[in-house]
């Protein structure tokens, strides 16, 4: 019974993979607002992609994880499904929180750890959290469904572009999480 599943000789390897693969393509995509069909088709997305994950592969080997997947065939593979769109990019269109940060969080950790330089990782995602942290600041700003003009910040009850520009004295609602 259940579903067969391939045996590997180190789970701890596929699970790095996983996460590497993750924050690679879920950080270009974020940061260039496109589907793998898109940095499939733009030479400097697929740079990228190779930047960053030959910089988080130099963490694995003094860990002791062995990549079996070389990049060029991951990037082929994941690239290959063109109209998906990487689901912390969904998340950002949403408004949600990306998970990025605390995806991030690891391999900071493993590379400090590990005495290993990821200067290019970290200015990608140092921009693609700029990016969240500035699109949800837009979404705070935009007309609640139904609700008209105004935003849900203190500029809400605006009757004209004067107006929004000197809010009211009333305290500002907290943003929802």
């Amino acid at each position: 019974g259940g579903v067969p599943a391939p045996h590997v000789a180190c789970i701890r390897s596929e699970i790095f993979v996983k996460s590497l693969n993750s924050l690679a393509f879920n950080t270009v995509a974020v940061l260039g607002d496109a589907s793998n069909g898109a940095i499939a088709d733009t030479t400097e997305a697929l740079d990228t992609l190779r930047v960053v994950m030959r910089e988080c592969e130099a963490v694995a080997a003094p860990l002791g994880l062995a990549i079996a997947q070389p990049a060029e065939s991951r990037i082929r593979q994941t690239l290959s499904a063109r109209m998906h769109t990487m689901s912390m990019l969904h998340d950002l269109r949403m408004g949600k929180s990306l998970e990025l940060r605390a995806l991030w969080a690891s391999f900071e950790d493993l590379a400090d750890m590990t005495g290993t330089a990821l200067p290019v990782t970290r200015a990608l995602v140092g921009v693609a959290l700029l990016r969240e942290a500035s699109q949800r600041g837009r979404l705070a700003h935009q007309s609640p469904p139904g609700k008209g003009k105004g935003c849900r910040c203190l500029c809400e009850r605006a009757s004209s572009p004067r107006d929004a520009e000197t809010p009211s004295p009333r305290r500002k609602r907290p943003r929802a999480p």
